[in-house]
């Protein structure tokens, strides 16, 4: 990175809720779509990865600290920002995609509509307004188990129960019943998946 002539930035630890800021800009640099979720469950890590969320009000303040970041980079389409909510009542960004993520199921069942949204603004056709839900839950099965599933002693083992009630008033990042196919293929894979990382161990 030197060579090039950046300096590499090394990334302070931080711990806090794990808040999601999803926007769509025009070609302006405008938000006209946001969603925001925060996450209530962290995955088997802490990379901020969300095992269950949920969508909340999004923040006036943080609304328009993002609308600056966007419009200095002159960002045109999706954006998903990751912050780490502190005890002080900072927002501290650590991830920025601009790119489709895992967690895109949520903001489409609050009503967001973000690829929508992207495809009309990239093609000139009309966007529709819509308003997002707030309190739409979200579970990464996976992740949640994992995190289950790491805690010490019988205690984790007896939240499985738990786990499975959660995920039926839930949105999942691949299972839908309208179309379980990817779910069920997902699934399918999942005992080859685990075999390879208990070799590797």
């Amino acid at each position: 990175m030197r060579t090039m002539g950046a300096d590499p930035v090394f990334q302070e630890y931080s711990r806090g809720r794990v808040l999601h800021f999803v926007a769509v800009a025009d070609r302006e640099h405008e938000i006209v779509a946001v969603a925001t979720h925060l996450t209530t469950r962290l995955g088997g890590s802490e990379t901020g990865q969300s095992a269950r969320a949920v969508t909340v009000p999004t923040d006036a303040r943080l609304k328009r600290g993002v609308q600056a970041f966007l419009t200095a980079l002159s960002w045109f389409g999706l954006a998903d920002l990751q912050f780490w909510l502190t005890k002080g009542g900072e927002a501290l960004l650590s991830d920025f995609n601009g790119r489709i993520y895992g967690a895109l199921a949520l903001p489409y069942a609050s009503g967001m509509q973000p690829m929508d949204t992207w495809a009309r603004l990239a093609t000139g056709r009309e966007v529709q307004a819509a308003s997002t839900r707030i309190g739409v839950r979200y579970q990464a099965m996976e992740g949640d188990l994992k995190h289950v599933l790491l805690q010490p002693g019988l205690w984790g083992k007896m939240q499985v129960g738990n786990v499975l009630a959660h995920s039926f008033p839930c949105v999942h990042p691949i299972f839908n019943w309208s179309d379980p196919l990817p779910a069920l293929t997902y699934l399918a894979r999942l005992p080859l998946r685990a075999r390879r990382k208990l070799a590797a161990r």
